[in-house]
């Protein structure tokens, strides 16, 4: 709609910085913390739910791409937040998750979050999805993002 694109064209006049900086200082304040509560913003009893349902269409996926490419070695978790979807899901499909995330107060918080999967974390990465180059620039860095 009309209403939309003016919208998004007033975030994108300063470059998204705004709108970004607003995130920032949600996730900075946010009165539930870097926690599992704090993320699904009251709703943590969904989380349970939402990794095995998470978990079967990745596996779908991966099934649908059987002998392509794609191998279980480095996952990227974009907008990992505190390594939620990295504990339940990715590092038990992958060696290596790297995290990407906007706040440095939630990748703070992801390794003790992510307890006994911890050893499964490789690099952490604060910035947002649209200045993310992966490194090496290459795309076949990640076997999933």
């Amino acid at each position: 709609s009309d209403e939309t694109a003016s919208f998004w064209d007033k975030v994108a006049a300063d470059g998204g910085k705004s709108w970004y900086g607003l995130a920032e200082r949600y996730w900075a304040d946010h009165p539930l913390g870097a926690t599992v509560n704090g993320v699904l913003n009251g709703f943590e009893a969904l989380d349970p739910q939402d990794a095995k349902e998470s978990r079967a269409f990745l596996r779908d996926a991966m099934a649908l791409h059987a002998g392509g490419p794609h191998g279980r070695t480095r996952a990227l978790d974009a907008g990992a937040g505190i390594g939620r979807v990295t504990k339940h899901l990715l590092s038990t499909m992958y060696d290596k998750v790297d995290l990407l995330e906007g706040s440095q107060k939630m990748l703070d918080a992801a390794p003790g979050y992510l307890g006994d999967r911890a050893g499964r974390l490789g690099h952490r990465f604060r910035r947002q999805l649209r200045q993310f180059v992966p490194p090496e620039a290459r795309a076949s860095h990640y076997d999933a993002i």
